[in-house]
């Protein structure tokens, strides 16, 4: 929640620092986070190949529409 009482994006609790986003994160989730690491996207790529990558499910065939030159299969 915004400190509005409104539902915002997680991303935003960033713009007010990264202890915002902490106490964000332990309040949505109802635990304390102890350690945390600050990553640019291509460190979040590194990461998950690290781990041998994340399988994703679609329940259906589709071309996303900002991405029409490829199309996510049905399944694993």
């Amino acid at each position: 929640l915004a400190s509005s009482g409104e539902y915002d994006k997680l991303t935003h609790t960033g713009i007010y620092g990264v202890d915002e986003t902490i106490n964000t994160v332990e309040e949505w989730l109802d635990l304390n986070m102890n350690y945390y690491a600050k990553l640019n996207f291509s460190g979040v790529v590194e990461v998950i190949n690290a781990i041998g990558g994340v399988d994703v499910y679609s329940p259906e065939e589709f071309v996303p529409e900002k991405r029409d030159t490829i199309t996510i299969k049905k399944g694993w």
